[in-house]
């Protein structure tokens, strides 16, 4: 699990910039600090239950069924 901290710029319910505390962006257009904690294995259990498998094009690992 990884905790990520990123300044947001909405407008009008819209994303308009989103990036991290380190980056030099111009953040006196009242930029909004969002903390959130990003599990990338999420749903890795549900998505291996299925028994049949095979490569696309791609090389990606894709589920058939």
């Amino acid at each position: 699990m990884k905790n990520i901290k990123l300044y947001t710029f909405w407008r009008d319910g819209k994303l308009e910039c989103c990036c991290p505390p380190q980056n030099k962006c111009n953040k006196d257009h009242n930029c909004e600090l969002i903390k959130f904690a990003y599990d990338e294995y999420q749903g890795v259990n549900d998505c291996m239950k299925s028994r049949k498998y095979k490569r696309n094009k791609h090389g990606a690992i894709v589920e058939t069924g």
